[in-house]
């Protein structure tokens, strides 16, 4: 997968920009739209970066329900298939050997992004009485993923208030003076 830059003076000024592509060059559609809805007001920069961690998302997928799985999951709104795919994303980037503020922002960004897509698509595609049990699911899905975090909460030190003029000094232990 990589990124293509649209500059081309016949694409509509709001389109010009980064855009998230497949190995064969086709558009990751869902992506797209999120990045332009969602981020398309953020400097390119944000935007290539925060695409990086979208793309990381579309690659596990692809490995879990085929090539443009990912879109098709979410078209869908296949919430079962969308709960494997961010489950075991989220096992492989905790997995890591050193788990890093970007391997958090990497895993709230593609958690944002299937929440925020599969909103627009509840809103708009589902009949009144479908649309509880999916909004009813995405909740689940919203509440249960995004209490997850990928760094391990490690041993806190003490801090200390005071500065160390101010902690008066141990005698050394007997049994050590003695040695």
């Amino acid at each position: 997968m990589a990124f293509l830059q649209l500059s081309n003076p016949l694409v509509p000024g709001r389109l010009r920009g980064v855009a998230l592509v497949d190995d064969s060059a086709v558009p990751r559609y869902w992506a797209n739209v999120w990045m332009l809805v969602s981020i398309g007001h953020l400097a390119e920069s944000t935007q290539t970066g925060t695409l990086r961690y979208i793309e990381d998302l579309y690659r596990h997928a692809d490995g879990i329900l085929g090539v443009n799985g990912l879109d098709d999951a979410l078209a869908e709104m296949n919430d079962r298939a969308l709960a494997d795919v961010l489950e075991s994303w989220f096992v492989v980037i905790r997995n890591r050997p050193k788990a890093t503020r970007a391997d958090e922002l990497r895993w709230h960004a593609g958690l944002g992004f299937v929440t925020d897509v599969l909103t627009w698509l509840s809103k708009s595609q589902i009949p009144d009485s479908r649309l509880r049990d999916v909004v009813a699911r995405l909740h689940r899905l919203s509440t249960l993923y995004g209490q997850l975090h990928v760094r391990k909460r490690g041993h806190v030190g003490f801090i200390s208030t005071t500065g160390p003029s101010v902690i008066p000094k141990r005698p050394a232990c007997p049994s050590r003076a003695s040695g």
